[in-house]
């Protein structure tokens, strides 16, 4: 398990214990792409979205699928369908997190901003 001593927004990061939309935890490191600046030093968190494999789509939860290769992960590293989910905010300490993976290439990045803001500047008060 290698650590990185900084990250920076793009990068797909792998932590475990990350809770999941019904609020459980599981001990298997999930991949999250970060999405702020990195953090100014070891003891503040990552600013990250989760990144999902369930296909079902949810106009309340909105999704963009991820860059993805079956043989080497391609850019992300990641090597299953999967999206990132717009609202599934994800706040990481950066000693948790176990891998980076890979990095999306900047015009993805700004779609994901782009949609991110988007999205919660239409959502549904619950």
């Amino acid at each position: 398990m290698g650590r990185r001593k900084s990250y920076k927004p793009g990068q797909v990061v792998w932590a475990p214990n990350i809770q999941d939309r019904g609020g459980n935890a599981k001990p298997q490191s999930r991949p999250l792409l970060v999405v702020q600046p990195g953090p100014i030093d070891r003891a503040s968190p990552l600013c990250c979205l989760a990144i999902s494999t369930d296909p079902n789509d949810d106009p309340d939860d909105p999704a963009i699928e991820m860059p993805w290769d079956p043989v080497d992960g391609g850019i992300t590293g990641l090597r299953a369908w999967c999206r990132v989910v717009l609202l599934w905010f994800v706040l990481v300490d950066q000693a948790d997190v176990e891998e980076v993976s890979g990095t999306v290439d900047p015009g993805f990045f700004a779609r994901v901003i782009t949609e991110r803001e988007r999205a919660l500047a239409f959502r549904r008060p619950k």
